[in-house]
C-alpha cells in the first residue's frame, strides 16, 4: 500500500500494490501515519557497552546524575574487576551535555584512548573504564533507543522463562570467577533440575510444562538478590549465580529456594501442577586450588547427581 501526499486541504489517495484498479480515498489525514512519528523527533542519551563482560548493554540516560562502576550503589553497574566500586561520575550540565568526571578510580578513565579526570562528552565518543569495558555515547531516537534495548535483552534472556541464556550465563560466570579468584571472595553456583518434569509433559501436554516452567523461573527470580543471575541451562534445568556467599549460606539460599518450588502451584486447565527441585551446589573456596567455570560446573553437576540419587527434592552442598 503507498499513499501520494497532497495539500493539508486535499486528501489522501491510497494504492494498493497488488491491485492496480484499487484505490482508496481518505478525506481526514489523521487516519494516515507517516513514517515519522512524534517518538522519533525525540532523543535519548544512550550508553551503548561495546566491550567487556557486559557488551551490548545499554543505559538510557533519563537522570541528572549517574555513579558508574561494579559496585552494588551505582546506577550504571557493570560486573568487571578491573573497574573500582564506584568508577567515574557522569552528571548532566545546564546545556543538556554530560560530563564525565573520573571518581579517583585505580585503573583510570578514557575518552578516545586518552586518560581524563574530567571530560564533556561528544556523540560518538568512546569511553572505556578500567582495562576491560568501554561504552559509546550516542544521541539516538527515543524509539530506536527502545529497540536498541530490547535486541540486547532479546540476545541474552531465554525467551520462554526471561532467565539469562546459557551463552550470558557463562559469560557472567567468568567475570565472577575472575573476580572471585583476584579478591579472594567466595561465590555460589547451584544446578536445579525440576524433578520428573517428563510426567508433566507426557500426562498434560508441552504447552503446560512451558506454563510449569516460566512459573517456576519467576519464582526463582523472586527470591534471588540483585546481584544474582538466572540462567536456564537447558530443558527444566536452571542455574544460579550468586557472587559473596559461601558454602554455608549457599545450601541456605539453596533450600529456600528449594521449599518455595515445593510450595507452589501452577494453575492449567482444572488441574493444580505441583513440581519438586533438586539442587546441587558449588563454590570457589570447595573447587580446588585452581578454581573456574568448568570445574564449578562439575562440581554443582556431581552434588545434583547425588541430591538425585539421594531421593529428589533436597539439597547438597559440599563440606565446609
Amino acid at each position: 500500500m503507498t499513499a501520494s501526499k497532497k495539500a493539508p486541504d486535499e486528501p489522501v489517495v491510497l494504492h494498493s500494490d497488488d491491485d492496480e484498479e484499487s484505490t482508496t480515498i481518505i478525506t481526514d489525514r489523521s487516519l494516515v501515519s507517516w513514517p515519522i512519528a512524534a517518538s522519533d523527533r525525540e532523543t535519548c542519551d544512550v550508553l551503548t557497552v561495546v566491550s567487556g563482560p557486559d557488551r551490548g548493554g545499554t543505559f538510557n540516560l533519563r537522570e541528572p546524575h549517574y555513579r558508574v562502576g561494579r559496585g552494588s550503589t551505582c546506577q550504571i553497574r557493570v560486573k568487571d574487576d578491573s573497574m573500582s566500586r564506584v568508577h567515574a561520575l557522569l552528571s548532566r550540565g545546564t546545556d543538556g551535555g554530560w560530563v564525565l568526571v573520573d571518581a579517583g578510580s585505580k585503573n583510570g578513565s578514557f575518552v578516545e584512548g586518552r586518560q581524563v579526570a574530567q571530560w564533556p562528552l561528544n556523540e560518538g565518543d568512546v569511553v572505556q573504564l578500567g582495562f576491560r569495558t568501554a561504552f559509546r555515547f550516542a544521541r539516538l531516537p527515543s524509539s530506536q533507543a527502545a529497540l536498541v534495548g530490547e535486541l540486547y535483552e532479546s540476545s541474552v534472556r531465554d525467551p520462554l522463562t526471561g532467565a539469562s541464556n546459557r551463552r550470558h550465563f557463562d559469560e557472567r560466570l567468568r567475570a565472577a570467577v575472575s573476580f572471585g579468584v583476584r579478591h579472594k571472595t567466595d561465590l555460589v553456583l547451584m544446578m536445579l533440575d525440576l524433578d520428573h518434569f517428563k510426567r508433566v509433559n507426557d500426562t498434560l501436554g508441552h504447552p503446560a510444562g512451558d506454563r510449569v516452567l516460566k512459573h517456576v523461573s519467576g519464582v526463582l527470580r523472586g527470591a534471588i538478590r540483585t546481584e544474582d543471575v538466572l540462567g536456564r541451562y537447558g530443558g527444566e534445568e536452571f542455574t544460579v549465580l550468586a557472587p559473596g556467599i559461601d558454602v554455608k549460606g549457599g545450601a541456605a539460599l539453596g533450600e529456600r529456594l528449594r521449599a518455595l518450588v515445593e510450595g507452589t502451584s501452577v494453575p492449567w486447565e482444572e488441574e493444580a501442577v505441583r513440581v519438586t527441585v533438586s539442587i546441587g551446589v558449588a563454590t570457589l573456596a570447595t573447587s580446588g586450588r585452581t578454581p573456574d567455570g568448568q570445574r564449578l560446573f562439575r562440581d554443582a553437576d556431581a552434588c545434583l547427581y547425588r541430591a538425585k540419587a539421594q531421593g529428589r527434592n533436597r539439597v547438597v552442598a559440599p563440606l565446609p
